[in-house]
């Protein structure tokens, strides 16, 4: 975990552009875990069934 004046650095660091772009890939992330995470859910589901 980064310290909060390693992330405040980054932050000052990185333009917006690239931070817009990270918060957009974070989400995608975010959303393909999930499907993974209900895949995962729904097979154990079966099994269990």
């Amino acid at each position: 975990m980064p310290t909060i004046q390693e992330f405040r650095m980054v932050q000052a660091t990185a333009s917006s552009d690239q931070w817009m772009n990270g918060a957009k890939s974070r989400k995608r992330y975010e959303a393909e875990l999930k499907q993974v995470k209900d895949r995962i859910l729904e097979m154990i589901g079966g099994l269990t069934a």
